[in-house]
C-alpha cells in the first residue's frame, strides 16, 4: 500500500542500543488499539497500521486508512493526534483540563510511551509531515506517565466500585451474530461479536423497536454482518452485553459459513 506522507499519522522512535522485544510489542498494540477506539469505523484488511521502516537507531511508522475518508482528512488526523497528546500530557503532570477517558485508554498509553524509559530512546508522534506541532516522549516525559498512571488507575476503580455498572457507547461498529432468538422481550440468548471491540460474544439487547426489523427483515441474519451504534454495557471493567441503539446498514458477510442456528429455526 502506498502511503501518502500528507495524508498519515507518523510515529518515529529513535534508539541507541536495543529496544526489549516485549516493549515493542506491547507499543504496537497500545497504539492499534487507541487508533481502532478512536479513528476506524470498521474492520478491514486496508485500515491499518503500517511499519513503513526499520533499521539501525530508529523505526518509523504510519497509521494509514485507504477505505473510508478518515486518515485522507486532515481534521481527523488531527483531531487523534490532539486526543492523544491531550491524554498524554495530563498523565505526565495530572495538571490542566482533564480529558475523557477510559481505563483502557490510560493502559495502552502506558505501553506506547514504555519504549522511551531508556536514556538512550526517544518517541516523536507528528502528523501529516508536520514536525512543528510533534509530541516529543523523552524519559522524563515517559516515567512521569508510568509513575502516576497507577493512582488514576485506581481512582477509576474506586469510582467504578461505587457505581460498579459502566455504559459506554460506541458508533459505526460492525456486529455479527452467533445466535438469535426470537422473542421481542427475551434477549438473554441473542448473542452476538464485535471484533473491533472484544473478540469475544457477548448477549445482545435492543433499544426498543430494533430487534423485529433486524430479525425478520432478511432471510437469515446470521449471515450478514450490522454497521451499528451500541452501548457497551461493562461490570468491573469487564464487558457483559451490548445494546443496540441503531441500526445503520447490513450486507452479506461472504467469510461467512454459519447455517441457521437451532433457536432462530425454531422460532422462524
Amino acid at each position: 500500500m502506498p502511503v501518502d506522507q500528507q495524508n498519515t499519522f507518523t510515529v518515529h522512535i529513535e534508539y541507541k542500543e536495543t529496544i526489549p522485544l516485549l516493549e515493542f510489542k506491547e507499543f504496537l498494540e497500545g497504539l492499534n488499539n487507541q487508533y481502532r477506539n478512536h479513528v476506524s469505523q470498521r474492520k478491514d484488511e486496508n485500515d491499518a497500521l503500517l511499519i513503513k521502516e526499520i533499521r539501525q537507531g530508529s523505526i518509523d511508522i504510519h497509521l494509514v486508512s485507504s477505505i473510508m475518508p478518515l486518515f485522507s482528512d486532515i481534521n481527523n488526523i488531527t483531531t487523534f493526534f490532539n486526543s492523544i497528546r491531550h491524554l498524554m500530557t495530563w498523565l505526565s503532570t495530572l495538571n490542566g483540563q482533564k480529558p475523557i477517558f477510559t481505563i483502557e485508554d490510560v493502559k495502552d498509553i502506558v505501553d506506547i510511551v514504555k519504549p522511551a524509559t531508556s536514556i538512550d530512546r526517544s518517541i516523536k508522534i507528528s502528523t501529516a509531515g508536520d514536525n512543528s506541532q510533534a509530541l516529543v516522549i523523552d524519559k522524563i516525559f515517559a516515567e512521569n506517565i508510568i509513575v502516576n498512571a497507577p493512582s488514576v488507575l485506581d481512582q477509576m476503580k474506586q469510582v467504578a466500585d461505587v457505581l460498579p455498572e459502566v455504559a459506554l457507547e460506541r458508533n459505526n461498529v460492525v456486529l455479527r451474530f452467533q445466535q438469535i432468538e426470537k422473542e421481542e422481550k427475551n434477549n438473554k440468548n441473542t448473542k452476538g461479536i464485535i471484533d473491533e471491540i472484544d473478540k469475544k460474544p457477548y448477549p445482545i439487547m435492543f433499544a426498543e423497536g430494533l430487534k423485529n426489523p433486524i430479525i425478520h427483515g432478511e432471510p437469515n441474519p446470521l449471515k450478514k454482518n450490522y454497521l451499528v451504534d451500541v452501548k457497551i454495557q461493562k461490570i468491573d471493567d469487564k464487558i457483559k452485553s451490548y445494546t443496540v441503539l441503531k441500526n445503520r446498514d447490513s450486507y452479506i458477510d461472504e467469510n461467512s459459513e454459519q447455517s441457521e442456528n437451532s433457536l432462530f429455526e425454531e422460532n422462524r
